[in-house]
């Protein structure tokens, strides 16, 4: 990124902002606000996190950050961020570190300019940020907006230090939640939506939020993501009356309240918990002790062991599948494994 990142900040702290705009995300009773002179990495933020909310906090809220972007005016090759208030909760912008050393995090650390931290994609060279104390700059580069986005629900899921999020889907059924977890392309935000537009509470598709002194699930709702391919008949419909078609479209994230009728149901108990294997022609349903194996399927977020020992992240887990019913599910054609799940979960 260059030698003189210090001067970098510097510059940018002498430029006299651009027209600003501001908005508010809610999402896992966390609440974030931006200052942004770019309202294209607002509408960037808003296909990662969800539409920005009303000033007006809605529902109770569990922590709250700030950050300002800035890349605008200043130095071309370089946009600033800056994370606020400064206090207990947001100590820094390297803590957006904290992912580092697992698999999930897209970011990892690579060679800089001291003693400044630079991370890159993962498998790039090139820095897209470099943080020290509470400044981030990233790279202008093609692509940014959705580099900051996510490091951004980095910061956001590093709020709730009470929590565990995993790689996985979560509804709702009869009043009680369920997990669905599976590799990448397994099936679960077809199965989660499969069953919102039939009637259940959609709580999330590709990240899940668990509580472990309740035991509960809480609402995680970003835009859906929906690829071409086999869909449940309810949630064609859905797409329909959006006016969306990932045929002629390709991979698309749809916000949730343009497929979803119901508001997304309160805090629900986890009573469930499904392993989504390999698909078959027709669903296949079974109930399972759970073991091992099980235990290593579960795909936590890496940012989850930032505020617990792994033993302590471990125990919880061991003790959510122990509280629950585990299964394993061979989906089969969309609307037939809905049905077959649905039937399961209301026993």
């Amino acid at each position: 990124m260059g030698p003189s990142l210090d001067r970098v900040v510097l510059e940018w702290e002498r430029t006299p902002p651009a027209t600003r705009r501001q908005a508010r995300f809610q999402l896992a009773d966390v609440l974030f606000d931006l200052d942004s002179d770019d309202p294209a990495l607002i509408d960037e933020l808003s296909t990662v996190l969800g539409r920005p909310c009303p000033d007006a906090p809605d529902g109770p809220v569990h922590a709250r950050f700030e950050a300002r972007a800035r890349a605008r005016g200043g130095p071309r090759r370089f946009g600033h961020l800056k994370l606020g208030p400064p206090g207990t909760e947001v100590e820094s912008a390297a803590e957006l570190m904290i992912g580092l050393g697992y698999e999930d995090f897209p970011f990892e650390r690579v060679e800089g300019a001291q003693p400044w931290t630079s991370l890159a994609f993962r498998g790039e060279q090139s820095p897209m940020f470099a943080l020290r104390g509470g400044h981030c700059l990233f790279a202008l580069v093609p692509g940014w907006r959705k580099a900051v986005a996510l490091l951004l629900l980095q910061r956001l899921m590093r709020m709730r230090g009470d929590a565990i999020f995993f790689h996985a889907a979560s509804v709702a059924v009869a009043g009680a939640g369920a997990l669905l977890v599976g590799p990448k392309g397994a099936g679960k935000s077809t199965l989660a939506l499969a069953l919102a537009t039939r009637g259940h509470g959609f709580l999330g598709d590709e990240h899940a939020c668990y509580l472990p002194a309740t035991a509960e699930l809480i609402p995680f709702r970003r835009p859906v993501g929906i690829k071409p391919g086999p869909r449940s008949r309810t949630a064609q419909r859905a797409l329909d009356r959006a006016g969306r078609d990932p045929e002629r479209e390709g991979m698309m994230r749809v916000p949730a309240e343009d497929l979803i009728e119901e508001p997304p149901p309160g805090p629900v108990p986890l009573r469930a918990v499904v392993f989504l294997r390999a698909v078959g022609k027709e669903p296949r349903l079974q109930r399972v002790e759970p073991g091992r194996a099980d235990l290593a399927a579960l795909q936590p977020v890496g940012s989850s062991f930032a505020n617990a020992a792994s033993t302590e992240r471990v125990f919880q887990m061991v003790r959510m599948l122990a509280r629950s019913r585990v299964f394993h599910l061979w989906p089969g054609a969309p609307d037939e494994t809905a049905a077959l799940l649905e039937s399961a979960l209301r026993s």
